[in-house]
């Protein structure tokens, strides 16, 4: 095999390592940009990458900086900004599409994420059928993770607006 050959195959190895790596990313429902206020950035950038799987593109918290961008998925941005502690928290969760929600039970309680609730499937609503599962970030900020999928359709795309 020559040089050329064998630059190729690496290439396409590496081309394969990141596709599969970003395949497990969590990915916003709904939109493609949400900004969230955070009591400790630290601790938010921390959570939202080992626990959801989202990348940094800003700069990174410890450098003292007012917000950082994550990525979550390929189109969806996450931005994470310094707020106090006493500005009212939002009632409805923040929600990101995943590819298997028993599998992202497991996770979330492998990682010690507190508050995980059952996964379940919703009664009502415009996304009657799905299978979610509802918890919490360290700080309170109320999250969910919604399958790809209804209920008993083995996977289905889910439609979304906005794209995703």
């Amino acid at each position: 095999m020559n040089l050329p050959s064998i630059a190729r195959l690496l290439a396409l190895a590496c081309l394969g390592l990141s596709v599969v790596s970003g395949a497990h990313a969590a990915r916003l429902y709904g939109n493609s940009y949400v900004r969230v206020g955070v009591p400790d950035l630290a601790q938010a950038q921390d959570f939202f990458r080992q626990v959801l799987d989202c990348r940094l593109i800003g700069p990174d918290a410890s450098n003292g900086v007012a917000s950082i961008l994550l990525s979550c998925d390929e189109d969806s941005v996450v931005e994470l900004f310094r707020q106090d502690e006493s500005a009212a928290a939002s009632s409805q969760p923040l929600q990101f599409i995943v590819a298997d929600v028993e599998h992202a039970d497991g996770w979330l309680r492998r990682a010690g994420v507190a508050g995980v609730g059952s996964p379940h499937v919703l009664a009502s609503g415009p996304l009657a059928g799905r299978t979610v599962i509802d918890f919490a970030s360290p700080w309170g900020l109320p999250l969910r993770l919604l399958g790809r999928g209804s209920a008993g359709a083995g996977g289905a795309a889910l439609a979304t607006a906005g794209g995703n």
